[in-house]
């Protein structure tokens, strides 16, 4: 009887032992496969985060042909990794305290069209004046005559065919001056409208098919 008391217990040690050996088993399966997805969780959030190097070759492609097309020295491109800025100077597109483009700025403006066109990316159109303060009864401060003058490239680039859903405006008045507002050169720097060509998520395809999504 004590024998076989013995070989009970050792027998219910082992399958016990096993039991055991089998829940780590599992354990371990679950902890090696949390690991695995936090681990591609950190990775995607790295990349997410990181700047996009493979738009910059295509950017640069971009501002090289714009600036090919520009023929005055008051329309100037520059960027970054996420968009491209037109500046188109105060004196090129408009006379003093007024919102007409002039003849010279639209024929300034017509030269981009085509690259504008083929590039389907979203466009902001950014009004900006100096520090001199206006007060007539069209404009009765800086920020109606920023609006007005960025309204009127958005209307002029519409006629020459760039889809309405791709552009918009906003009117920074005098808050955004690229010079201290200090002598007659900065401020002349200072007025100007600028053209921001959206790179990153900027697709009007894509946006054109949310806003129909958004309007539903």
């Amino acid at each position: 009887m004590m024998i076989q008391h013995c070989c009970l217990q050792k027998n219910t040690s082992i399958q016990d032992a096993s039991v055991h050996s089998t829940d780590e088993g599992w354990l371990l399966s679950y902890l090696d496969v949390f690991i695995l997805i936090v681990a591609l969780l950190v990775i995607m959030l790295t990349k997410s985060q990181s700047p996009s190097v493979s738009k910059q070759p295509e950017i640069e492609t971009i501002r090289t042909q714009l600036e090919d097309l520009s023929s005055d020295y008051r329309l100037t491109i520059s960027n970054d990794e996420k968009a491209i800025n037109v500046r188109l100077g105060n004196t090129l597109l408009f006379d003093s305290s007024k919102a007409i483009i002039t003849p010279n700025g639209k024929q300034a403006i017509k030269r981009l069209i085509p690259t504008l066109i083929n590039l389907k990316r979203s466009i902001i159109i950014e009004g900006h004046t100096d520090n001199h303060p206006i007060n007539t009864r069209l404009y009765p401060s800086n920020w109606e005559l920023a609006a007005a003058r960025a309204n009127s490239v958005l209307h002029f680039l519409i006629s020459q065919g760039l889809p309405p859903y791709s552009l918009s405006t906003r009117s920074y008045a005098d808050t955004r001056p690229t010079k201290p507002n200090n002598n007659k050169l900065n401020r002349s720097i200072n007025r100007r409208v600028n053209l921001i060509i959206l790179m990153e998520g900027g697709s009007i395809e894509r946006n054109s098919i949310e806003k129909v999504m958004t309007e539903r």
